[in-house]
C-alpha cells in the first residue's frame, strides 16, 4: 500500500509540475479547447496513442495471449491499431470543411443547419464522455484497489481529483502535454517488462512455447480453435473498435488541434505507438503460457507474472504505467467540452 500511495503522489507532482510549467493558464475559451489549432505531429501521435489507452489494452492484451494465443491477440490488438488509421481520412475532412471547429456536434450543425441534429451528437458525445470516464475510474479503482488494498471508493476519488484538476489548468494543452509524458512511460515501461522477460522467462523459446495459449491450440489464425476465436471474440471486437473513434470526441477534438499538414501522419504514428503497449502486454502472456505458469487470476495476469519474474521493485513502474493509462483517457475525456459549453 505504501508504494502504491507513492506512485500516485508521484504521478499527480509529475503531471502537476508538466502542466504548470510547460503550459500557461487559458482563459480564451477557444484556446482552452483546442489550444492554437498548431500542435505538432510528435506530441500530437503520443497524445492519441495514450487517449486510446483503456484498461483493457493494459491488461486484456495479456488475459487474450494467455488464454486465447496468437488468435486472441491478434484480433484484439489489430483492430485497435486499425481503427485509428481509418479515421485519418474523416479527421482530414473535417479540419478541412470546419478549419475554426471545435466539436463534433457543432461540424454537424455547420453542415446541416439544424439543431435537432446537433443535439442528437451532443447527447451521444457526451453519454460517452461520461460513460468512458466512468468505466475508467471504476474498473481502474477495482483493479489499483485488488491489487494494492486502498478502499476502491477513495481509490476512485482520487484518481478523479487527480485527473481533473490538471486538465482544468489549460485545457487541451495540458491534456495532449501529459498524455505525451504517460505515453513516453508506458512505452518505456512495457518494452522493458518484455525485454527482461523474455530473460528471465526462458527466453525466446519460452515466448515462442506459449503462442497456442495455455491450452496450445490458439497458435495460428486458421485453426479450427482460431475460427472460433474469430467468430466468438475477433468478430464482435473488430466491429466495436472500429467505430470507437468516430464517436468519441476525444479524437476529434485532436484533428482540430494538430497542424492540419500533419493530421494523417499524427494519427498514423499514434495507431503504431499505440500499438507497441498491448503488444507488449501479450507477449507477457505469451511467456507465461509458455512457461506453464498457472495463474491465480487471468484478469491480473500481468501483474502476477511481473511479480513472478522480476524484482519486487518492478511493480512500482507496472502502477504508474497502469495509473498513467488509465488517467490519459480519464483527463482526455473533455470535461471542458462541458464547461465551455461549445456547440
Amino acid at each position: 500500500m505504501d508504494y502504491t500511495l507513492f506512485v500516485l503522489l508521484a504521478y499527480a507532482v509529475v503531471m502537476f509540475g508538466a502542466t504548470v510549467f510547460m503550459t500557461k493558464k487559458e482563459d480564451n475559451i477557444e484556446k482552452f479547447c483546442v489550444g492554437n489549432r498548431n500542435t505538432g505531429w510528435t506530441v500530437s501521435a503520443l497524445s492519441i496513442a495514450a487517449t486510446w489507452i483503456w484498461a483493457p489494452a493494459l491488461f486484456t492484451s495479456t488475459e487474450n495471449a494467455y488464454t486465447k494465443g496468437f488468435a486472441g491477440l491478434f484480433w484484439f490488438l489489430v483492430p485497435n491499431v486499425l481503427c485509428l488509421i481509418l479515421f485519418i481520412p474523416f479527421a482530414k475532412k473535417i479540419r478541412k470543411e470546419i478549419p475554426g471547429g471545435i466539436t463534433l456536434s457543432g461540424y454537424m450543425y455547420e453542415k446541416y443547419h439544424s439543431k435537432a441534429v446537433k443535439n442528437i451528437y451532443l447527447f451521444q458525445l457526451g453519454v460517452l464522455s461520461a460513460l468512458s470516464t466512468g468505466v475508467q475510474l471504476l474498473a481502474g479503482s477495482k483493479i489499483l484497489s485488488m491489487l494494492t488494498g486502498i478502499p476502491f471508493t477513495a481509490m476512485t476519488v482520487i484518481m478523479a481529483v487527480i485527473a481533473f484538476s490538471y486538465s482544468q489548468f489549460s485545457g487541451i494543452t495540458a491534456s495532449i502535454l501529459t498524455d505525451a509524458v504517460q505515453m513516453v512511460f508506458m512505452l518505456a515501461a512495457s518494452i522493458g517488462f518484455i525485454v527482461f522477460g523474455i530473460k528471465n522467462g526462458g527466453g525466446l523459446e519460452t515466448l515462442v512455447m506459449g503462442l497456442g495459449g495455455a491450452a496450445g491450440d490458439a497458435g495460428t489464425l486458421f485453426s479450427k480453435r482460431g475460427w472460433e476465436i474469430f467468430l466468438g471474440f475477433g468478430l464482435p471486437t473488430t466491429i466495436g473498435l472500429i467505430s470507437g473513434p468516430f464517436g468519441d470526441q476525444c479524437f476529434w477534438q485532436r484533428a482540430f488541434c494538430v497542424r492540419k499538414d500533419r493530421i494523417g501522419r499524427a494519427f498514423l504514428a499514434g495507431a503504431l505507438l499505440f500499438g507497441i503497449v498491448p503488444l507488449s502486454m501479450g507477449m507477457l502472456g505469451f511467456i507465461g503460457s509458455g512457461m506453464g505458469y498457472v495463474a491465480v487470476d487471468t484478469g491480473i495476469i500481468n501483474f502476477e507474472l511481473i511479480s513472478t519474474l522480476f524484482p519486487g521493485g518492478a511493480v512500482i513502474p507496472f502502477l504508474f504505467m497502469v495509473v498513467s493509462g488509465l488517467l490519459s483517457t480519464i483527463e482526455s475525456n473533455p470535461v471542458y467540452f462541458f464547461i465551455c459549453k461549445y456547440p
